[in-house]
């Protein structure tokens, strides 16, 4: 283990995975975003 470890991933497939990562993660937000927006019209309105 002398070796850093970014020799043994290529960079596309870190990058790659940092996407996937930010792209399920914006998706969530946006779930949550909207079941928050309308739990909060069905309690106020």
């Amino acid at each position: 283990m002398s070796q850093p470890m970014g020799t043994h991933v290529p960079q596309t497939g870190v990058i790659e995975s940092l996407n996937n990562a930010l792209v399920s993660f914006f998706h969530f937000f946006a779930a949550f975003t909207a079941s928050m927006r309308f739990l909060l019209c069905y309690c106020f309105y």
